[in-house]
């Protein structure tokens, strides 16, 4: 009996295959870290770029029939701290016509145009001293559990609606999932660049968004982006404004330079600011540096009182290349004025747990990347 099952399954594998391409993938980074201070005490732990633990096992599948018009995907993360989970994004797609799109499922960046500007310390422990972080740093992701269609009705133009909807029961008001839509656009202007704009519903508030990204110069590339926070039930502390610009350009053939610049204003407070910049250095021998420096200068804490502050973060990090499917390297990082590492703008995280000790603790870590991916 077991050998007919197995015999079936191969039977069944056999005839998918032939209609389709199942491919198996995996990313993964993990940051051991051996010694770091919280301004008082010397301490160790084990965590992610962002946080969370460890994950040191994933696999990610990718299904798509013969002709294009069909496919899902799939991902399972083991991390050491929280056990098996499920990917970020698991959906099925299908294309009823060319220019038609629709993705149904936990939805994850499907339209391709989040607005990442990621360099220097967003690859090994993330401070928390940068108002926009690394990913979407311009332009947010269709990030929600529901469904998405996509229109494709000329040559680089991208039209697109997500709706969240619930997946558990058929109970919740039409009115308040509409409420919470995500609608935009991204259009790709041959040798220039992109354009990008979307709304945002969050209820009875919502976002608006807009982002342009700048190809046509070799070597270089430059992205800017706005968004405004339409707040219904505003306290002082609501973001209201946001700005962010990001350019990076390969200077040699070993080297590439990154800078950006973030602005973020309230309804009742004064303004934040935030800047950063880095550099990739190829040394050879698959040897790599990475260092940046970055900074936040905050007009007062998020409760809307104290005094204004500046927050620097430092990395200089060395790798090592290793195969063709993975590095290793380790860093000196450092963060001041009581900011941290892998914390929110409070402190209060339940991640890594690099805490400061006291309000202006200096902070540092030294840790070991370990990353790979198939």
């Amino acid at each position: 009996m077991k050998k007919t099952l197995i015999a079936a399954a191969a039977a069944v594998a056999l005839t998918a295959s032939a209609a389709a391409e199942i491919t198996f993938g995996a990313w993964l980074r993990t940051l051991p870290v051996f010694a770091a201070s919280n301004g008082d005490e010397t301490i160790a732990g084990l965590t992610n770029s962002w946080g969370w633990g460890a994950r040191t096992a994933r696999i990610d599948v990718n299904a798509v029939a013969e002709d294009g018009n069909a496919g899902f995907y799939m991902g399972v993360y083991e991390d050491a701290k929280n056990g098996v989970g499920a990917a970020d994004g698991t959906y099925m797609w299908v294309k009823p016509v060319e220019q038609v799109k629709l993705t149904v499922g936990q939805l994850d960046n499907n339209t391709g145009l989040r607005g990442d500007f990621c360099y220097g310390s967003w690859n090994w422990i993330r401070p928390c001293n940068w108002i926009a972080e690394g990913e979407g740093f311009t332009f947010s992701k269709v990030n929600q559990l529901g469904a998405l269609v996509e229109v494709f009705p000329t040559e680089g133009l991208n039209v697109f609606a997500a709706v969240p909807l619930d997946a558990t029961k058929l109970q919740t008001k039409a009115e308040d999932q509409y409420k919470k839509i995500q609608a935009g656009f991204g259009y790709g202007i041959d040798g220039v660049g992109t354009l990008k704009a979307q709304y945002i519903g969050a209820g009875d508030d919502s976002a608006i968004e807009a982002a342009f990204d700048l190809t046509s110069v070799e070597n270089l590339f430059a992205t800017v982006g706005f968004k405004y926070n339409n707040w219904d039930n505003a306290v002082a502390t609501s973001e209201t404004i946001r700005l962010t610009a990001g350019v990076s350009y390969q200077v040699t053939e070993e080297a590439k330079v990154y800078a950006d610049f973030q602005f973020q204003a309230y309804d009742d407070i004064d303004a934040d600011m935030a800047f950063g910049a880095g550099v990739d250095y190829n040394i050879g021998d698959g040897l790599a540096l990475n260092a940046d420096v970055r900074g936040a200068m905050v007009a007062k804490d998020h409760s809307g009182t104290g005094d204004a502050e500046t927050y620097l973060s430092f990395l200089v990090g060395l790798t090592k290349g290793i195969s063709s499917n993975g590095l290793i390297g380790v860093g000196f990082q450092g963060s001041t004025n009581g900011k941290g590492f892998l914390s929110s703008w409070h402190n209060d995280t339940t991640e890594f747990g690099l805490t400061p000790a006291e309000a202006d603790s200096f902070c540092w870590a030294i840790p070991v990347r370990v990353e790979m991916w198939f």
